[in-house]
């Protein structure tokens, strides 16, 4: 039997439950960080049949051609990231944060790490991709030293 994740909105007007995702990371981009005012966020990923969603509809905003953020309309928690990948899979990227089994959603990997903001670096010793997924040879494991406050 799989494991149900449990997830919710600051309000807890929306309500999520999961099972295990693909992979969680951190995500460096300057699209995650407009869209919730962090200088990095951290996903788990999921496939759109794996996620439930009840309680209150989130909403919708088209962030670009092809991907949707999600949201509580009634106190504005950001909910996730949501569009098909490269596969035509729907995929439903979920902020770490919402869910209560988020110790058990340990991040594998960060993408997009060119995109950094060069003051903000995570201590931890994951390989960091500057691409939208973790192929290839990273650009680096763990923090830069250039570019850090001294």
């Amino acid at each position: 039997m799989t494991k149900t994740l449990h997830a919710r909105c600051k309000c807890g007007a929306v309500q999520i439950e999961t099972t295990a995702p693909s992979s969680v990371f951190h995500c460096h981009c300057e699209s995650c960080r407009r869209s919730t005012g962090q200088p990095a966020v951290t996903f788990a990923s999921f496939t759109g049949e794996q996620v439930t969603f009840s309680g209150t509809e989130r909403k919708v905003y088209d962030s670009s051609p092809g991907v949707e953020r999600t949201f509580c309309p009634d106190c504005g928690t950001p909910i996730a990231w949501e569009g098909d990948g490269d596969d035509g899979v729907r995929l439903i990227e979920m902020y770490v944060g919402l869910f209560e089994e988020r110790d058990e959603l340990v991040p594998q990997y960060h993408i997009l790490y060119e995109e950094r903001v060069p003051w903000y670096d995570v201590a931890d010793g994951l390989p960091r991709y500057n691409g939208m997924s973790p192929t290839g040879t990273p650009a680096a494991h763990g923090p830069k030293k250039d570019g850090l406050p001294k």
